[in-house]
């Protein structure tokens, strides 16, 4: 057998030194070159935060009053008290020990209404004093019912699912009498984002996000585009559309999956409706789907989907246009706050749901020297 070994006889180990130093240096280049664009895009990103806040952005405030949660995805922060800045808006948030905003409950209370759903039923905009629920505890004394105490258990982006968890936590804490669930727009797709968990799963990918949420002006600007990017790839959920002008008319416009989250918010209301009449507690839908139109105030195709599945198993709706003006013109919305309703969008809510829900013999009507009493 021949075999050459004269390359192992001459062999110098000497000889690779060279190619291991080149190795080594190259490899430092790459980490050099990745420290330097990692810095360049920190600085960028510092510069951009001074400069929106230059802009306008100085004091910014985002969502301080939120938390995360395991189950509910987000809740209110308890005791919380911040006012909430933007460019051109600020608005004071007073959360109690329980999570709800406004004041703590009353333990002389001998009747609760417990109004539940997102940011329109939390006030998202406008002052502690300025929300629904205030605005219909006003009433409420005014007609002398003094006895019945309205809590705001709203929370921000929250879809029925959510605001059923929430309910059913505080239940035996709060036991409402009158449970009042207000149905918005996007409903369908926060239901549909929050039954997959896909949302929740790329929030808890975001190192430092509930900072950044809470103090980083570029953040809160940068988000709705990406969010908007990952809408249109499946991956949010929340691609929504409006029908017609007016955000009233905002629907979740969300293509072979409309069903699925139809039946995801519908399903909710079922179930919680069940478990209002278990307990001896009545239940009641809304909606804040409504907007203008040469025919008058008309309620948006998922309001009016919702209204309909209410209707068939027994749910009743409250109508919440009876005591908003008719025409064109809409003075009702925030306009520094996407949408929402304005401290007099939020009064003329209220005044439909007192009006309702009176009409229906939830709230006695004064009678003289008569108790006012509250149906159950």
């Amino acid at each position: 057998m021949n075999q050459d070994v004269s390359d192992a006889s001459t062999y110098d180990p000497d000889d690779r030194v060279p190619q291991r130093r080149a190795k080594r240096f190259r490899a430092r280049q790459w980490l050099f070159r990745l420290i330097t664009v990692c810095m360049s895009l920190l600085i960028g990103l510092l510069f951009a935060e001074m400069l929106l806040r230059i802009c306008g952005f100085s004091g910014f405030k985002g969502i301080a009053y939120s938390m995360p949660d395991p189950e509910l995805s987000h809740v209110n922060k308890p005791l919380a008290n911040v006012e909430v800045r933007g460019v051109d808006f600020r608005y004071k948030v007073r959360i109690n020990s329980l999570g709800f905003r406004g004041d703590e409950l009353r333990s002389s209370a001998d009747t609760r209404v417990l109004l539940i759903g997102d940011s329109y039923t939390f006030g998202q905009g406008v002052d502690d004093d300025e929300t629904i629920a205030v605005r219909l505890q006003q009433l409420l004394n005014q007609s002398e019912n003094v006895g019945i105490e309205v809590i705001n258990a709203g929370v921000y982006a929250y879809g029925a699912l959510q605001a059923k968890g929430m309910a059913m936590r505080h239940w035996d804490t709060i036991r409402p009498d009158v449970v009042v669930f207000t149905h918005c727009g996007n409903d369908f797709a926060d239901d549909l984002r929050y039954k997959d968990g896909r949302y929740k799963r790329l929030r808890a990918a975001i190192p430092g996000r509930r900072f950044l949420r809470e103090n980083s002006a570029l953040y809160s600007v940068v988000k709705p585009k990406i969010l908007s990017i990952l809408s249109s790839v499946g991956i949010y959920n929340m691609q929504l559309r409006f029908e017609e002008a007016g955000e009233g008319n905002l629907v979740s416009d969300l293509g072979a999956e409309w069903q699925k989250g139809r039946d995801a918010t519908c399903g909710a209301l079922l179930e919680l409706s069940h478990i209002c009449e278990e307990r001896e507690a009545r239940f009641f839908v809304t909606s804040v789907g409504f907007s203008s139109t040469e025919d008058g105030l008309r309620l948006s195709s998922d309001a009016q989907t919702v209204n309909e599945f209410c209707a068939a198993n027994g749910i009743e709706f409250l109508d919440p246009r009876i005591s908003f003006p008719t025409g064109m013109t809409e003075p009702w919305h925030n306009e520094t706050s996407v949408g929402h309703f304005s401290p007099l969008g939020n009064r003329l809510f209220a005044d439909s749901l007192y009006s309702e829900l009176t009409k229906r013999g939830v709230f006695a009507r004064e009678s003289g020297n008569e108790t006012n009493t509250v149906e159950n």
